[in-house]
């Protein structure tokens, strides 16, 4: 959804960008095939989600949760040059 910029004063636009609020914690999940292709991405956490694994019958996808994004960057980063 595209908005037009001058649709809203500049105040409202100010207020609700102040309301949104960044998740406290992020998900790399990685999904590695059997064929031993590996794609990873990072996502916001659910509050109830922990550490996991899940075989499915072509890949395994780990999810493994941060507590800041830089952290869930570096860990997917170790993804990719494997």
């Amino acid at each position: 959804m595209v908005y037009n910029r001058n649709r809203y004063p500049k105040s409202e636009k100010m207020e609700v960008l102040e309301n949104r609020t960044e998740p406290e914690r992020y998900a790399v999940e990685a999904r590695i095939f059997n064929t031993g292709k590996i794609i990873t991405k990072i996502r916001p956490a659910e509050s109830w989600e922990e550490n996991n694994m899940e075989e499915t019958r072509t890949c395994d996808i780990w999810t493994d949760v941060f507590d800041s994004k830089e952290a869930a960057e570096g860990f997917c980063r170790q993804y990719q040059m494997s």
